[in-house]
């Protein structure tokens, strides 16, 4: 066809593919006062799942402030979540309980600037219950919603452009026939190119609604350790009994089997380890419930408490390769609680964990080694201690 409709319908292949309704977060400023609607959670803990990162308060934690402020009617409950020393932590106001804004993110500099591009929005943060939290990063699609809307800009000055070329032709044709037809394939090419192009966000949707999709691009927070100690004394275990209840066949199901079948069934407890627990559950802490797996999997020799588990403290030097199933990382009780978690294989580690494994089973959690060296950082000084099986 002619080449101002080629142009025009390239223009619009190549930019149409931009979601013009993209969803824009905005900052609110503020002190971290909050509304809670997590009947299950505590202030304490929502006030540590305020606290995205260890690098906000120094220690990774968030405390109660002495006054709340907010008046936050009878469904939820008002709290202002302060850092160790008793500051206010400026995390940004939330409408909801979970959500925060995070200044971690820098929006980026362009090296060619867009006209049609206005400021990039901030990141928006949401706590989740489990203590993780997601934020979403719109700076990619409101680039490619700018660089759409710059394309409908250029296409409409250069169809402008060859409309009046053709008008201007068709003025001075003189009558000449040929010169009227190019004329006017001129404007006619102009004008439904044009059309082409508005309308290539209705065409594209009809083919398939995910070509006009931009959707935010959420990154998720690592989800830490929840470290609560563990027990010294003697556990008194009915093995069968909990084997049983788990559904565990020991001696033939894999160490990760034996971890993946526990979900839903552990209940976070240091004084009633081995016990039942709530809604139908079993009380473990971390070394009563790793002692359990190490010999379901056919290690005996393995002691109910971190003390004693990590006693040789053989250093662990970070190395995968060098694990098997039913090995034992972690740290014994020094300045702060010990933990210890069980390696299942394919860089994984299961344990059982305080904080919401105190929620009727919700104990048990799976990490890789990236998020155990985050929480020896700040409890062991960075030691991890392996125990091989």
């Amino acid at each position: 066809m002619k080449k101002s409709f080629l142009l025009i319908i390239l223009l619009g292949t190549l930019t149409s593919a931009a979601l013009l309704a993209f969803p824009r977060a905005s900052r609110a400023d503020g002190c971290t006062y909050f509304c809670k609607d997590m009947p299950n959670v505590t202030p304490e803990e929502y006030c540590q799942k305020m606290a995205l990162t260890a690098a906000q308060t120094g220690d990774g934690s968030l405390n109660l402030c002495p006054k709340q402020p907010l008046d936050c009617g009878i469904s939820t409950q008002a709290v202002c979540c302060c850092s160790p020393a008793g500051n206010p932590l400026n995390l940004g106001s939330a409408a909801n309980a979970g959500e925060s804004q995070s200044a971690k993110f820098t929006p980026p500099q362009l090296q060619i600037e867009l006209p049609t591009l206005r400021a990039f929005s901030d990141v928006k943060c949401t706590a989740n219950e489990d203590g993780t939290s997601a934020c979403q990063v719109p700076w990619l699609g409101e680039y490619v919603i700018a660089l759409y809307n710059y394309g409908l800009e250029i296409a409409g000055i250069l169809a402008a452009i060859m409309l009046m070329a053709g008008g201007l032709l068709w003025l001075i044709s003189g009558g000449n026939a040929t010169r009227i037809t190019r004329a006017k394939e001129l404007m006619i090419g102009s004008v439904v190119g044009l059309i082409i192009l508005i309308s290539s966000y209705v065409l594209l949707i009809q083919v398939n609604p995910d070509l006009v999709k931009f959707r935010v691009i959420t990154i998720g927070t690592v989800k830490g350790l929840q470290i609560e100690g563990d027990s010294s004394l003697p556990l008194n275990l009915d093995f069968q009994t909990v084997s049983n209840f788990l559904g565990v066949n020991c001696g033939q199901d894999s160490v990760a089997a034996i971890i993946n079948k526990s979900k839903g069934k552990i209940t976070y407890s240091t004084s009633n380890r081995g016990q039942s627990g709530p809604d139908n559950t079993l009380y473990f802490d971390c070394s009563s419930y790793a002692s359990y797996v190490a010999e379901c999997a056919g290690n005996k020799d393995v002691p109910a408490w971190t003390g004693s588990i990590f006693s040789d403290r053989q250093e662990f030097d970070g190395n995968l390769n060098s694990l098997a199933p039913g090995d034992l990382v972690g740290w014994p009780p020094g300045n702060k609680d010990g933990h210890v978690l069980i390696y299942m294989g394919n860089g994984q580690f299961g344990d059982c964990h305080g904080g919401t494994g105190k929620q009727a089973g919700n104990a048990i959690g799976i990490y890789n080694l990236e998020q155990i060296k985050d929480s020896a950082t700040r409890h062991s000084n960075g030691i991890i201690y392996v125990r091989e099986k």
